[in-house]
């Protein structure tokens, strides 16, 4: 038998579709790793090529975030014609099961990782549920049943023939902060739950003996559990890698700074959210206002450090004042953010966010394909007033001109961070299309 991953591509281009690190979806990859070996398997992510709608397969399964939701509901119904059976996951289907049933055969809640040959066993005696609810994965040292490529080749400019070759890899799933506006703490708990270091030391020695240029920790927080954090630092540093990946502030405390940097991190990206202390308290949660003083100083450290720091914040919430846009741009070019992602407060599905707008009756739509960041589904308490699509374009042009590429200039020491000012150039050039 053979099962087909797909990823759906977004249909909306816009600057919510360009990506950092242009990597293959992960979740397909996963799942496909641990798929038993009597099946045949086959990867597609719709963003890097064509679907083949005609191909032989059994099983099709799907995965996708809000934004890709109808992009999936319209692939499976192609396959569903031609009395193909499909089964989704991820985020979207989890937090909304019984939309996604209306339009696949089976639907996964949750993370799939531990019951998956169970799905696939059920397919095979023709019992495949039409709803999995699977308790959270006992461990996360999968067994892997086939060679699954994780590295590849990433450029940061495409016109010019320079490129890493990245390795992807999550070593911890849950998040204690359930921030308003995230799902994470809702699909993978508050409790941080992690793979073993010895399983992750040896995945990584796998792959720098392959030729890995750079590893990219996919963790929502890599220091959610700084105990855990300072163990894996001290374990992979023999190994003399360069990693990223994505963490709050304290990634620049005193107590494990250090670790990191001597550990290979090069890049990290701050989920900062606000500049503004008033709009993290009411709209972020009490940990990041507390956290907010210390921004300033933290990416000071980290840039001292040689560490380049990307930054997130996010446009839109309730209480921010006129004028606070310009001002949060300036910020970031004033403490020389390396790559800042400007972001449209989206009420996300199966987030406290989207409950509590969706009592108030302010969702503008419910056109899943627009919640990508990049929309304003707003309405009411002047959220239509804010202008936020014009908002985030000119926030992108402003700090990704020449003039906020030169004030935020540093010296490049390493392949990397040549690759930093490299994608703020193409940056700038796909700022100029939307």
């Amino acid at each position: 038998m053979k099962v087909t991953f797909i990823c759906p591509r977004q249909t909306n281009m816009n600057l919510a579709s360009v990506s950092f690190f242009n990597l293959p979806n992960q979740a397909i990859h996963l799942l496909a790793s641990i798929t038993p070996t009597s099946w045949d398997v086959e990867l597609v992510d719709e963003s890097r090529v064509a679907i083949n709608f005609d191909t032989k397969t059994d099983l099709v399964a799907l995965t996708a975030l809000s934004a890709l939701a109808p992009r999936a509901y319209e692939i499976a119904g192609k396959f569903r014609a031609r009395g193909v059976a499909t089964i989704m996951g991820g985020i979207h289907a989890s937090v909304m099961p019984e939309e996604a049933a209306r339009y696949v055969d089976s639907v996964v809640i949750g993370e799939a990782d531990e019951i998956w040959p169970e799905i696939l066993r059920d397919f095979e005696r023709g019992e495949m549920k039409s709803i999995y609810r699977p308790s959270l994965p006992s461990s996360l040292d999968l067994l892997e049943t086939r060679e699954i490529p994780k590295t590849h080749r990433v450029r940061f400019i495409d016109w010019l023939p320079i490129s890493l070759r990245v390795t992807y890899m999550q070593v911890g799933r849950g998040c204690p902060h359930n921030c308003e506006f995230c799902s994470v703490t809702k699909i993978s708990g508050r409790t941080i739950r992690t793979k073993s270091i010895a399983y992750i030391v040896g995945k990584i020695a796998e792959e720098k003996a392959k030729g890995m240029d750079l590893l990219f920790f996919s963790d929502d927080n890599i220091i959610a559990n700084k105990r855990f954090a300072r163990d894996l630092f001290s374990a992979i540093k023999p190994l003399g890698i360069r990693w990223v990946s994505q963490a709050d502030i304290r990634i620049a405390d005193e107590d494990i700074l250090d670790s990191a940097v001597g550990s290979g991190m090069v890049g990290v990206f701050l989920g900062l959210e606000s500049i503004s202390e008033d709009t993290l308290g009411d709209g972020v949660g009490r940990v990041k206002q507390r956290m907010r003083a210390n921004y300033e100083s933290a990416i000071k450290r980290l840039h001292d450090r040689g560490v380049n720091v990307m930054g997130g914040l996010i446009f839109g919430f309730d209480f921010e004042r006129e004028g606070s846009y310009d001002e949060t741009v300036e910020w970031a070019i004033a403490n020389k953010i390396d790559i800042a992602q400007f972001t449209i407060l989206t009420p996300l599905p199966g987030t406290d966010l989207f409950e509590r707008i969706h009592k108030e009756d302010r969702l503008a739509s419910i056109d899943w394909s627009r919640y990508d960041l990049m929309n304003n589904v707003l309405r009411g308490e002047g959220a239509e007033d804010k202008n936020l699509e014009l908002v985030i374009r000119k926030a992108f042009r402003q700090f990704y001109s020449y003039r906020s590429q030169i004030r935020r200039f540093r010296f490049s020491k390493s392949l990397f961070d040549l690759g930093v000012r490299l994608a703020n150039l193409q940056l700038r050039w796909i700022s100029q299309l939307f």
